[in-house]
């Protein structure tokens, strides 16, 4: 499998984009851009930092990678996509999934931020704000994994003896696990240590500069700018309107008497984004799209040593009200508010406090369910 970059044009690749987004190729269709708009497709293995908090990654075809603003950069990649050398150029998932996550090592942690699929654009809003008073978007904080970074496995994986035998299998490991944190460095290895790793190959494409200039300020492109305006006006369906969920959660906790500590306060708040799909959770993964899942289940099962039993693999996924057979949790053991409020002890177990966010949980329900509130909703 190749992993490198390559340079196409709309006619190479008009058909994968239209497997994906269908309406963004008929739109770009009726200007069927010539070779002057190129454009980049960059193909990821399992588990590869796509970008990180300095800047975005080039995969070589060996599977090693260079940074987009690195003098090892061929000038005519960086002409054409060196406009997001700070950030990342607009792009859009052709095959697999990537997550956008904050990496927390010193919590032993990740922070799932979103989950990108196929035909999902990303970084465009911050191309479209013509008009830049401030930078408000924080650096130093986001990075962007190929498959899912927030991964881990429910079995602990903590053993000693299963982890040698492992090594002798497959050959030497980063490290032994001591949390679901380490997780996602274990996958990695199985799959990079695997003759079938080449079979998960997440796949994205990167749109050049002339893209950009030409979407920006070529009236002939407009219903094409327009299409990413409603892009962004969709994705900050939220965004718009925290200020109100901010003010409505605030009078709740005064009403409700909300008397616990800070941090499950925060926790039972960021189970209502949850809710909202403002940001993922996390659930059972049951296909390949986040991980090579059935090669880690069966390494884990046969190398590793969980022969009882197939081990249920976590990764993110968001809640989908329109689907009610797909259930998404909050994991306490692994917490992924974006919120550090200090706990009320210096020590609480897993079980004691889950009482409390269940019960914040259901005055929120009674406030939002009940005629007389001003925040009820059907």
């Amino acid at each position: 499998m190749f992993y490198g970059i390559e340079r196409v044009y709309w006619e190479d690749i008009r058909e994968n984009f239209y497997n994906v987004a269908p309406e963004f190729t008929s739109l770009v269709d009726s200007i069927s851009p010539n070779h002057n708009y190129p454009l980049y497709i960059l193909n990821f293995p399992f588990g590869s930092i796509i970008g990180d908090d300095r800047s975005q990654f080039i995969p070589n075809g060996d599977g090693s990678f260079y940074r987009l603003t690195s003098s090892e950069t061929p000038k005519n990649i960086f002409n054409d996509l060196g406009y997001g050398s700070d950030s990342s150029p607009l792009g859009m998932v052709l095959n697999k999934s990537m997550e956008f996550f904050v990496d927390l090592p010193e919590k032993n942690r990740t922070i799932p931020i979103a989950i990108m699929k196929p035909g999902n654009f990303f970084n465009f809003t911050r191309f479209l704000s013509e008009y830049k008073p401030l930078p408000y978007a924080p650096n130093s904080i986001l990075n962007a994994s190929a498959g899912a970074r927030t991964i881990f496995s429910l079995p602990y994986l903590t053993c000693n003896t299963s982890f040698r035998k492992l090594e002798r299998e497959i050959g030497v490991l980063s490290k032994l696990p001591s949390g679901p944190y380490d997780h996602w460095q274990l996958f990695k290895d199985m799959v990079n240590a695997s003759s079938n790793k080449g079979n998960w190959n997440m796949q994205l494409i990167y749109f050049s500069k002339n893209w950009i200039d030409s979407i920006i300020n070529d009236i002939k492109w407009n219903h094409v700018k327009s299409f990413l305006f409603q892009l962004a006006w969709k994705e900050s369906e939220y965004t718009r309107n925290q200020f109100y969920f901010d003010i409505a959660y605030s009078l709740m906790q005064e009403k409700g008497n909300f008397s616990i500590n800070p941090y499950l306060t925060d926790t039972a708040r960021h189970i209502l984004d949850i809710a909202v799909s403002a940001f993922p959770g996390l659930a059972p993964i049951v296909n390949d799209d986040l991980a090579p899942l059935k090669l880690i289940q069966h390494t884990l099962t046969y190398s590793y040593g969980l022969k009882k039993y197939i081990p249920t693999i976590i990764a993110p996924q968001y809640f989908l009200l329109a689907n009610n057979s797909a259930s998404v949790y909050y994991s306490m053991q692994y917490p992924t508010t974006r919120a550090f409020s200090p706990k009320t002890q210096n020590t609480i177990s897993t079980f004691y406090p889950t009482k409390n966010p269940d019960t914040i949980r259901i005055k929120i329900y009674l406030h939002f369910t009940t005629n007389k509130s001003t925040y009820y909703c059907s």
